[in-house]
């Protein structure tokens, strides 16, 4: 299920997926598609070496370089990705030179990774500025035992208005590992706090860039980034 933005289809792609449980050259092709709307959105083929072991200690398995007359790409179309999309990739190996039956794993100590190149879907009109949120620091802490993220921001506005708060998770290597979201009601004059719980991750480091915006996918407040470690 996405949740965030609204996005346009872009024509980039970087993706890895992890094997193990045999030993040889692997090849495979996965598909993306939006659920929601019936399209897909890219096709690719993916190749790597297995190096046997289990899903403790699985191998990666990288997309495949684009060539003449290959069925590599993403499609690109204008399609759009909405908050509430449900995603689906569809993975299927394909040969194997080696020995073995491949098994597909969840990743170990990293995730699996499929992406697209996006471009926002920017709203159509963007509030005064006295309808801004002012955003404080972006703190690492804990709530109900829960690590996370929280943010606070200050409505200078005359009334209240919901904002959709988005924190962008991304690895050392600046890969996108999840988008998270919450909804805040932001009173006049009054702090109010969004918070990301964390605990779903492999541990490690991160960054958080946290960024709030109207029901309408209009931005509403600074972007405040964090190093957050899990």
């Amino acid at each position: 299920m996405y949740t965030g933005i609204a996005q346009t289809v872009g024509s980039t792609q970087d993706s890895v997926f992890y094997m193990a449980s045999a030993t040889g050259e692997i090849k495979l092709n996965y598909t993306l598609t939006d659920v929601t709307s019936g399209k897909l959105l890219l096709k690719w083929v993916g190749s790597g070496s297995i190096s046997g072991g289990t899903c403790t200690s699985p191998s990666p398995v990288l997309p495949s370089a684009p060539s003449a007359g290959s069925n590599y790409y993403v499609i690109s179309t204008g399609d759009v990705i909405n908050s509430g999309d449900t995603l689906k990739v569809h993975l299927i190996w394909t040969s194997l030179a080696g020995t073995g039956t491949p098994t597909f794993c969840s990743g170990g100590s990293s995730a699996s990774l499929v992406s697209i190149g996006t471009t926002v879907v920017a709203g159509s009109t963007q509030l005064s500025p006295a309808n801004e949120l002012t955003a404080g620091n972006a703190i690492q802490t804990t709530l109900a035992g829960y690590p996370g993220v929280s943010e606070t921001y200050v409505n200078t506005a005359s009334a209240n208005f919901t904002a959709v708060v988005l924190g962008v998770l991304r690895d050392p290597a600046g890969r996108t590992v999840d988008v998270l979201t919450t909804t805040i009601i932001a009173a006049p004059n009054v702090n109010v706090t969004a918070f990301f719980a964390l605990k779903q991750y492999p541990s490690g480091s991160y960054t958080m860039t946290v960024f709030a915006t109207t029901t309408q996918h209009v931005p509403v407040s600074p972007s405040v980034t964090v190093m957050v470690s899990v």
